[in-house]
């Protein structure tokens, strides 16, 4: 398991930290995810910037934990602005993406350093008015849309598709107050090297034509997890060090001096540095079958309810218990698919704790007060 059951154990016996259900936070395993990115790409890129994604865990003590790191922050709302600043982050130290049309906070970082990377050309429109009449220069970029699955098999509401008229408004809008500096990619799905080979590709000669300073990749990047959640992919995982070399490859055949590259990772570098650790409420038998109801919930699994993919689980034992072939574990809620654990075969007693592995992203972000109120969040190994 990624968070060691003698590091739960201490944190489920020391004092004023006793409650039912919580998430783990493994500060210096965080710490290591981000550190072995960042040094990948380093050594591949003289200008690299890794930005935190906060949507995929905003809890503050993880943004305290990207800050020490060095990182920079990617946010995509004024809420997460106000989040990410109250936790010190600088505006130069910002990266904002996203839909909602928050003209004022994109304004101001872009203003003071910080990477503003447009939807649309509405949007490009209103800040470049903004810089226009405050007589000032700005630098944004522009989120792309592109079909690298090949005939537009996935579709996606995000971003300028670049053979727009749309695109080539924003390329025309450019003047001295406001102009074009980076291009964001963000690709739901095709976390390969094959994929990732394309999109540097794709990307890379569109930054180029324009020009820009930097290239922003998004994320969709695979990252580290427990083995038992690996064994659920039919592909390989690739290491930080294969994806840097794959789009170093692809850039360096298309730039002489590539631009700035940015990542954005949350899931890579945050999931498997959380686990959810609930208790065992009750077991009982209905017909030929055992089951057990726990403390918490597939809902706060993040991604994982309604997934093909089973959440890694530990059990902590706190009494002899009895062997158990084929357990159905339920979680709190009063629905039919709140099934923490479909089949588990072992030792188990009432009291028991239950650690589910690999919930770092989206678990504590999807998390809500549905029944009970959303867990807990505790730090180890600070």
């Amino acid at each position: 398991m990624d968070i060691t059951t003698r590091e739960i154990f201490r944190l489920l016996t020391s004092k004023g930290k006793y409650c039912d259900t919580f998430f783990v936070f493994d500060g210096k395993q965080f710490a290591e995810n981000i550190s072995r990115f960042t040094k990948a790409f380093e050594n591949k890129f003289d200008k690299f910037e890794l930005a935190y994604s906060t949507k995929t865990n905003p809890h503050p003590i993880v943004l305290h934990a990207v800050k020490k790191s060095g990182s920079s922050i990617e946010i995509v709302s004024p809420y997460e602005y106000n989040l990410v600043k109250n936790v010190g982050f600088d505006d130069k130290d910002i990266v904002y993406n996203g839909v909602i049309p928050d003209y004022h906070y994109k304004y101001a970082v872009a203003l003071n350093g910080g990477k503003v990377n447009i939807e649309n050309a509405n949007e490009f429109k209103r800040i470049a008015t903004m810089a226009k009449s405050a007589d000032v220069k700005l630098k944004v970029g522009i989120r792309l849309n592109v079909d690298l699955f090949g005939n537009c098999r996935r579709i996606s509401r995000f971003g300028i598709t670049p053979e727009s008229e749309e695109f080539k408004e924003c390329v025309n809008l450019q003047n001295e107050h406001c102009r074009i500096a980076g291009v964001h990619l963000h690709v739901h799905g095709g976390r390969g090297l094959e994929m990732w080979d394309k999109r540097a590709e794709t990307v890379g000669r569109i930054a180029k034509e324009l020009d820009v300073e930097y290239i922003d990749f998004g994320s969709n990047l695979f990252g580290f997890m427990d083995d038992r959640l690996a064994d659920q992919f039919d592909e390989e995982i690739p290491s930080p060090e294969m994806y840097a070399d794959v789009i170093h490859s692809r850039l360096s055949e298309i730039f002489l001096s590539i631009p700035k590259v940015i990542i954005e990772p949350g899931t890579p570098v945050v999931a498997n540095a959380v686990s959810l650790v609930g208790k065992v409420e009750n077991i009982f038998k209905r017909y030929d079958r055992h089951y057990a109801t726990a403390s918490c919930s597939i809902y706060d699994c993040g991604f994982f309810h309604g997934s093909d993919k089973k959440v890694p689980m530990d059990v902590i034992h706190v009494s002899s218990g009895e062997h158990i072939d084929k357990l159905k574990i339920y979680g709190y809620a009063c629905t039919e698919d709140d099934i923490l654990c479909d089949s588990y075969t072992g030792r188990i007693a009432i009291g028991d704790w239950l650690v589910f592995n690999n919930l770092g992203a989206y678990a504590y972000s999807l998390s809500s007060d549905f029944i009970k109120k959303k867990p807990d969040f505790f730090q180890i190994n600070e």
